[in-house]
């Protein structure tokens, strides 16, 4: 998967309306307060501080997304991975320190599980290149994990945000990705989002 700096760029400034455009893919999304930021208790044993996520959060001193997001910027690198059967492994992206954007949103997903959030797994692609990202709900919006990047929107739905990618990029597909077993949610096509779009939608 490519690294999309324009991306980046324009998602920090992303100002998106309010309004829900209700599309059916709401549904999936569950909202997390702040107080429910709780690092869950988990009694493992055998595995090592670096591949048990809870000894990992702890280790660190990692509480809450905010403690999480400066942790990553410092500590994982995006580098290109050439292997495609180890992406979902968390752990080895842990351990080895970097990885590519569905490497790196793996770990981001399973950070975010371990807060006590419902994070989504969110890609696009086009002709040319593709992309995956973290999305989660917190305090009524949806936020972005985008590589070691951590962005606040104020998309309320799945629906902005595919709109978004629409309009700012030539997308062919936009998909939802889960995670054991591997699966793949069309989303979105292109004359989808053209059709909602063409509605007077538009963010």
């Amino acid at each position: 998967m490519k690294r999309i700096w324009s991306f980046l760029t324009i998602f920090s400034i992303l100002l998106l309306q309010g309004s829900s455009t209700g599309y059916g893919y709401e549904s999936v999304l569950v909202k997390a307060d702040d107080n429910q930021e709780v690092l869950q208790s988990k009694n493992v044993s055998g595995k090592s501080a670096e591949t048990d996520i809870w000894s990992f959060l702890q280790k660190n001193k990692i509480y809450n997304v905010d403690d999480y997001a400066k942790w990553l910027e410092k500590n994982i690198q995006y580098q290109k991975v050439d292997e495609n059967t180890d992406w979902a492994s968390w752990q080895m992206t842990l351990n080895r320190r970097y990885g590519d954007c569905k490497n790196i949103s793996a770990l981001n997903a399973k950070v975010l599980e371990a807060l006590n959030y419902q994070p989504i797994l969110i890609g696009y692609k086009n002709a040319s290149e593709g992309h995956i990202f973290t999305v989660f709900m917190k305090n009524g919006r949806l936020n972005v994990f985008d590589n070691t990047n951590y962005h606040q929107t104020r998309a309320k739905t799945i629906d902005q945000i595919g709109l978004f990618l629409y309009e700012q990029y030539n997308i062919e597909t936009v998909f939802e990705v889960t995670l054991n077993p591997m699966t793949y949610k069309l989303l979105y096509t292109r004359a989808m989002l053209a059709k909602i779009s063409k509605n007077g939608n538009n963010i």
